[in-house]
């Protein structure tokens, strides 16, 4: 486009310093000298406006230690571009939410920790919270997976108290260890776990008793 034409041409001799110059008579840019290297910018318009979405989408990454590290990954992209351009986007930025409820925090040692036990397939000890009465226990797990559910980040594990795959809420985990025993997750699949619905997913506020009036596809869930 013309105009993204022209911001380049004013970024090459306002912020490269590169030897052209602009004649408002005769509405012609010349190279006043020898111009070895055109700097390159790798980040295009429309990588900026997916980097855009995807910061605010990283919403879903609030209440984890690794929400500011994408924040800063962006920004340093950002800084990278001339300074009218960089101007426009974070506009936009203030004009796309991504709603949802509070996130709580997750703690960062905790979060390292899991991290950790999925890379390496590892069990590990947690002390966790119980929702529904706020019971504090000790926990063996071998962790599955993360999961993400209105904001809040989920652990899909095998307990090993219940001898069966339960779901746990990463705030309320209040401390995690490894524990240098390895596990096999065997043929589980997390994606059909979640596909197939939750078991387990920790209760949050008042229970409530409801009673359920469910078509016939319905029970094998």
């Amino acid at each position: 486009a013309e105009r993204t034409v022209r911001r380049d041409l004013v970024s090459m001799r306002d912020v490269d310093r590169l030897p052209v110059n602009y004649n408002p008579q005769t509405r012609v840019w010349r190279a006043t000298g020898e111009i070895e290297s055109v700097p390159t910018n790798l980040v295009s318009a429309a990588d900026r406006r997916a980097l855009l979405f995807s910061l605010r989408a990283a919403s879903q990454m609030d209440g984890t230690p690794m929400a500011a590290n994408l924040r800063q990954v962006y920004l340093s992209f950002l800084n990278t571009l001339p300074a009218e351009r960089a101007t426009n986007f974070e506009r936009v930025m203030d004009k796309v939410l991504f709603l949802g409820p509070v996130v709580p925090k997750v703690r960062p040692e905790v979060w390292e920790v899991l991290l950790l036990a999925l890379e390496s397939s590892e069990s590990v000890c947690i002390r966790y919270r119980d929702g529904a009465k706020g019971v504090e226990s000790s926990r063996g797990v071998d962790p599955y997976g993360l999961v993400i559910r209105d904001k809040r980040w989920l652990m899909v594990g095998r307990c090993h108290r219940a001898d069966r795959v339960l779901v746990f809420a990463l705030h309320r985990i209040a401390a995690a260890e490894l524990t240098d025993r390895t596990f096999d997750a065997g043929a589980f699949s997390l994606q059909e776990y979640v596909s197939g619905g939750f078991e387990g997913v920790p209760a949050t506020g008042a229970m409530t008793k409801v009673v359920l009036d469910v078509g016939a596809v319905a029970p094998p869930y």
